[in-house]
């Protein structure tokens, strides 16, 4: 398959499984095909699961203007000015209600919060635990209680995540949830997170990794049929079936693979994202 350069205006990629490695970095050629994009004048897009705080640390490896979809699309901020076009954050009555029927069950869990200004990303509970530890890289920038028992302390929150569980158990919870408060506009994502496994996280309706697309092809006046985007799991189902060419890692899993316009024949750890950049003629090196 051959692209004219000029037909694509904006890449917008996954991080987590499609352009970090395994170690979770960007590698060389990743960089160095993503930068001569920007350089020629193409948006590149960070479109993630992880918070505002480890995403702009990763976009730092560009120079230049970089929109950030964070907590899979709750957030959109712009690096580096950390500027917010907007935000969509959950009722700290219903984080409680929902989070009180997580904890009945015994699932281990930790909630997204969108306190950049004050340095802290997520709230969870004591003792700390390694699914804690492995999923927020430490447990500096976290909000520890001894218990929680009160909505007051749940604002802002983006993310209800749980875990400790298997997929099947989860799936359940997440039917249950949605059935229990159907008209509170939330909705569930499953996926499965590499060093801890499976994850269900509770965000609100109305935002996805595609809504902030979106929103900023809106602002620029752009089309959807000029975004190419790469993504390996669940929660890149609308970005890759939406975009004008939406692009599944040969690691993605199935049911990604069966909505993609193309499946790689590269994976997360051969440079996917670049490769097929490349191979697609709309970056050149």
């Amino acid at each position: 398959m051959k692209l004219e350069t000029g037909k694509v205006h904006t890449i917008v990629t996954d991080l987590d499984g499609t352009l970090l490695t395994k170690e979770g970095t960007i590698s060389e050629l990743n960089q160095k095909v993503l930068q001569k994009a920007i350089d020629n004048g193409i948006e590149v897009v960070l479109a993630t699961g992880r918070r505002f705080y480890s995403t702009y640390k990763l976009a730092s490896s560009f120079s230049g203007t970089l929109p950030l979809i964070c907590n899979n699309g709750q957030i959109l901020r712009i690096y580096p000015s950390r500027e917010k076009i907007w935000q969509k954050y959950l009722h700290p009555e219903l984080v409680l209600q929902i989070l009180m029927i997580g904890k009945e069950k015994k699932f281990t869990f930790l909630m997204h919060t969108d306190r950049e200004e004050e340095k802290i990303d997520f709230i969870t509970e004591k003792p700390t635990h390694s699914i804690h530890e492995d999923y927020s890289g430490g447990i500096d920038r976290s909000f520890w209680h001894e218990k929680i028992e009160s909505a007051d302390i749940l604002y802002n929150v983006t993310v209800l995540c749980f875990f400790n569980a298997s997929i099947d158990v989860l799936q359940d919870f997440g039917k249950l949830i949605l059935a229990k408060y159907p008209n509170e506009g939330i909705r569930t994502v499953l996926t499965t997170i590499h060093k801890i496994g499976p994850c269900l996280e509770v965000i609100h309706a109305d935002s996805s990794k595609w809504v902030g697309v979106e929103e900023i092809l809106r602002r620029r006046g752009d089309t959807y049929e000029g975004v190419i985007a790469f993504g390996d799991e669940a929660n890149d189902f609308e970005m890759i079936k939406e975009s004008g060419i939406g692009v599944a890692l040969s690691n993605s899993i199935q049911s990604l693979k069966e909505i993609a316009k193309h499946v790689s024949k590269y994976s997360h750890s051969e440079d996917g994202v670049g490769k097929t950049l490349l191979d697609f003629d709309i970056v050149r090196i």
